[in-house]
């Protein structure tokens, strides 16, 4: 046997040699990548800058009640309003989600131990294409596909020289993104809110908030306006609403008007009949003036300003350029958009013949802009993410890899972070050609990061990283948990969903170092999930929208996604733990070693219905599988993750003690190497082992970012990566952008093309 020493520097030998092969060695090929239905919802929303989703998403599942996710502040707030979709419900009575007469398009499924956008995984049958086709034709047929819910009208479905948004019949939405903006920034923040919940009295289900917190604050709203003679405005008043004076561009407006009432309600509209308003820019200002004794805080909201719209002039002027001019240059914005590229000028011919053609025909401009808008959201331009081989000669150390496109780029970068198209922004330094350069690079990942399009990572990455799609099915039996059931069929795991992803959400918001998932000393809870670990009785009835409060952690046995309650009861049976079942999900999970599958001849643990197995723990009855040879050596390794969580019950009650008395015995042996014998000492020892962790979601991650597996190729961008977490750079936003200015994420493999080219050129 080699000396220590010897023994260390051959290793270290070996393991240059393995990456200097690993180096030369071509990359995993990505496949053509289709967008899974999340992501084509997201694109058509951000296509057509729409003010909501086109259809339901059940794997979102936890929806924000509370317009808290605001990443470029870097602060959670101390309390959040959630729901849980699948789990619930139908909650939007009001205004069902997704728009009307278009149908959700069929969930993709999942790789083993991967996610739903593998381009291996994401097929199109068919069957499917026409789905896709028929998804297209209902979305520009939707009656929902409007002025107010579209803020890209003007520009694309509006005729020449009409402008149908802001206002449309005189009225203003004042939410985010329309035509009245918030001038500064005013002490307070301002957002729009997501009404439903109070009932369908809103215009677009939304209002401007205002978090006013003082007497004598200001806030000021702009917008344009033609020649108008009297002005309305929409109000809100709710129990923590103050008393405020309005001024239209300086001039004060009747009297102080007080919002507050008990209940949430819409104000009656506040009408000022001789009020004479000229084309041109306009301000209001909203000025606090106090609060009733009754009322818990100063904050303010509006639905919308309403104008009287005078009749446009005859002499207005008109607009000069042709309708085929206007045609072309909507065509070309909206296909570089949708086509992630510049377009052509042979495609931009074809496309803008077809809509004269239509016009020509009898179709109005805006149906024939409908018609070409179905038409680019069923083609395979849109629906797929390809990347083109090059045409530069690569030199032999270079063999097997090579620099994809800033185009490129742009599509991995929106589809990594946004889970959707690039924006304008990408698109121009794309073309420009200066994307790529590592600083413009870093710069946009910044500002992505700190976009809330992030928050759709945030929806979809950790959901499936942590599988918690099986806790939807997950049904504890209701004789031995009656308090896991609530009221109307509700189950405690709609509140159970929400703690490991606001965890997340905290971490990434905050940049918090991601060691944090494991061990954080907070959590979040509302009081149905803290009688939930207490295991016993319900408490409250908050099953429609859960207020969840940030609490700091004193027990070292609670926080994190590994001992969260959600985990421990995906992971159990109906009556009974699963040990085997929450050791592989951890190595799986955290560790991203998925073990093998089980031989097909094993027999099934029996139910502890005899007399015989009611007297044994759950490791005696499992020690059977153990002494298998062929079962030994994935046990050994998993079954010590497992045990040393069997003192969370089926429902992630903690427990000292069996049913039948007997004590619960977590010890064991981690990684073959480290003795435990308390659930503490194990979570003590699974963060010594940073780098495990460390590496196994970083692997993650750049799975989810490239929508592949990973191969030997990718072990030195993964080792580099660890290597800077390890050195402190582990905070969420560092280890985001290391993935995506990583050697597998700017290149891609060029010999599979260079065979599929050989290939295509010899058949012709």
């Amino acid at each position: 046997m080699l000396p220590a020493l010897e023994r260390k520097h051959m290793m270290v030998r070996l393991q240059a040699m393995l990456r200097q092969v690993q180096k030369t060695r071509p990359f995993v090929p990505t496949p053509i990548r289709r967008m899974n239905r999340f992501q084509y919802n997201n694109a058509v929303v951000d296509l057509l800058e729409l003010d909501r989703e086109i259809f339901r998403l059940n794997e979102r599942l936890m929806r924000r009640r509370d317009d808290y996710f605001h990443p470029q502040t870097k602060k959670m707030p101390p309390q959040v309003r959630i729901s849980s979709r699948p789990l619930s419900k139908d909650i939007d009575n009001q205004r069902p989600e997704g728009f009307k007469g278009v149908a959700s398009f069929p969930q993709d499924k999942r790789a083993e131990h991967g996610f739903d956008n593998r381009a291996d995984h994401l097929t199109l049958s068919p069957l499917l294409m026409e789905s896709f086709l028929k998804l297209s034709q209902t979305i520009v047929e939707s009656p929902d596909l409007n002025p107010k819910e579209c803020r890209s009208w003007d520009w694309l479905f509006a005729s020449p020289g009409q402008s149908a948004r802001g206002p449309v019949r005189g009225r203003y939405e004042v939410e985010q993104g329309g035509p009245v903006k918030v001038v500064g920034t005013p002490k307070g923040r301002a957002w729009s809110q997501n009404m439903r919940q109070w009932g369908a009295h809103w215009s677009g289900d939304t209002q401007l908030i205002w978090m006013c917190r003082e007497k004598g604050l200001e806030m000021t709203l702009a917008f344009e306006s033609a020649a108008a003679k009297g002005l309305r405005i929409g109000l809100t008043k709710a129990p923590d609403y103050g008393m405020f004076d309005l001024y239209l561009d300086d001039v004060k407006l009747g009297k102080a008007i007080d919002l507050y009432d008990p209940r949430v309600i819409r104000a009656p509209d506040n009408e000022f009949s001789e009020i004479k308003i000229t084309p041109g820019p306009h301000t209001l200002k909203i000025k606090c003036v106090g609060k009733r004794d009754q009322s818990k805080n100063f904050l303010f909201g509006m639905d919308y300003i309403e104008l009287a719209l005078e009749e446009p002039s005859p002499n207005s002027p008109k607009v000069n350029r042709t309708e085929t001019e206007v045609i072309r240059s909507r065509l070309k914005k909206l296909l570089r958009r949708a086509f992630r590229r510049p377009v052509d000028s042979e495609t931009l011919d074809r496309f803008a013949k077809f809509a004269q053609k239509q016009i020509a025909s009898g179709a109005s401009f805006e149906e024939a802009m409908r018609t070409m808008v179905g038409a680019i959201l069923g083609m395979p331009d849109f629906l797929y993410f390809y990347e083109a081989s090059g045409n530069e000669k690569l030199g032999n150390k270079d063999r097997g890899r090579q620099r994809i496109s800033d185009f490129e780029l742009a599509s991995r970068l929106s589809l990594f972070f946004w889970s959707s198209i690039p924006d304008d922004a990408l698109l121009n330094l794309a073309e420009s050609g200066k994307l790529s350069d590592p600083k413009i690079l870093s710069a946009q990942i910044d500002r992505m990061l700190n976009d809330r399009r992030s928050g759709r990572f945030c929806e979809n990455f950790p959901s499936q990283w942590l599988q918690l799609d099986r806790l939807i099915t997950s049904v504890p039996d209701p004789k031995k948990f009656p308090y896991f059931y609530l009221v109307d069929g509700y189950r405690t795991s709609m509140h159970m969903i929400a703690e490991p992803l606001l965890l997340f959400e905290t971490v990434y918001i905050e940049d918090r170092s991601i060691m944090e998932l494991l061990d954080p000393k907070f959590t979040w809870e509302n009081p149905m999930l803290h009688a939930n670990y207490a295991g016993h009785s319900k408490a409250g009835h908050d099953v429609v929208t859960q207020l969840f409060k940030r609490v700091p952690l004193t027990d070292p046995r609670r926080g994190g996604v590994i001992t969260s309650a959600a985990i421990m009861t995906m992971t159990a049976t109906p009556i009974r733990t699963q040990p085997i079942t929450r050791g592989a999900w951890v190595n799986a999970v955290i560790f991203n070693e998925p073990p093998e599958p089980p031989p097909a001849d094993v027999p099934p643990l029996p139910e502890a219905s005899k007399e015989e197995l009611a007297k044994l723990t759950i490791r005696e009855r499992l020690a059977a599988h153990r002494k298998r040879e062929d079962c030994a050596g994935c046990h050994n390794k998993i079954d010590p993750l497992g045990f040393a969580l069997e003192n969370y019950g089926p429902t992630g009650v903690w427990r000292d003690t069996y049913g039948n008395g007997r004590e619960v015995d977590v010890s064991g042996v981690l990684f073959n190497q480290h003795e435990f014998k308390t659930l503490v000492e194990f979570k003590q020892l699974i963060l010594k082992e940073k780098h495990r962790f460390l590496r196994g979601f970083i692997s993650h991650l750049l799975s989810y970012a490239l929508g592949r597996g990973l191969g030997p190729a990718d072990s030195p961008a993964l080792d580099e990566m660890t290597a800077q977490a390890m050195k402190g750079q582990d905070q969420m936003r560092a280890v985001l952008k290391s993935i995506a200015m990583s050697d597998p994420f700017v290149h891609k493999n060029t010999l599979a093309t260079t065979v599929l080219e050989k290939k295509a050129h010899s058949e012709k």
